[in-house]
């Protein structure tokens, strides 16, 4: 019996060769498939919902984790981005119509506006019990991070940031901001992470 030994480089070499042919493999298919999509993990539903244009329009759509069954839940000419399921999967909140947050009901009925300001809104991120929704409000350069009740009651300002996550048991929230530094007589940012607890 004959035993193959392949050093440490081929072995890295090898690997690297794999990832580049995989890699031009997606691309190759994602062109061919001509369809532009940014899908979310399923909800508790077991659907997947994402956001795509392939009927010329940028929607919402669910469809089952084979890819069978897509269902088109939004019908608008206005943008819709950054959905997100409830964790219960029974709702999706997302920032639609050009810039405010929106809730609707699994099957894209019962669409209601939570925000109602001349501003762009964005990235709402579900609390974990389901109850509030944390979001961007972007206000020129400057983005903020908003909490509100699930029904868009009880608006109020959080902190300088973007990106809201929070944590397993909603007693704090996870965001990224600029931070601004001097190099040299140059001026740079780069964008760092912190956590906060809810008062």
């Amino acid at each position: 019996m004959t035993v193959l030994a392949i050093g440490p480089l081929r072995s890295l070499l090898l690997s690297v060769l794999l990832i580049v042919v995989l890699t031009l493999l997606v691309v190759a298919f994602h062109r061919a498939e001509g369809n532009h999509a940014s899908a979310t993990f399923p909800g508790a539903n077991g659907l997947i919902l994402f956001l795509s244009t392939q009927d010329g329009d940028s929607d919402l759509y669910t469809m089952k984790p084979d890819g069978s069954n897509r269902i088109r839940l939004t019908h608008s000419r206005d943008l819709e981005q950054t959905p997100m399921w409830s964790p219960d999967g029974t709702k999706i909140a997302f920032s639609g119509h050009g810039s405010d947050i929106y809730v609707m009901n699994a099957d894209g009925a019962e669409e209601v506006r939570l925000t109602h300001r001349q501003r762009f809104e964005s990235f709402p991120a579900w609390s974990p019990d389901g109850t509030q929704i944390a979001y961007v409000l972007s206000i020129g350069p400057r983005t903020e991070v908003h909490i509100m009740r699930a029904d868009g009651t009880d608006d109020r300002f959080f902190v300088a940031g973007r990106t809201p996550s929070w944590s397993p048991d909603g007693s704090s929230i996870a965001y990224d901001t600029d931070i601004a530094f001097h190099d040299v007589d140059e001026q740079h940012q780069h964008s760092q992470i912190f956590v906060r607890a809810l008062d």
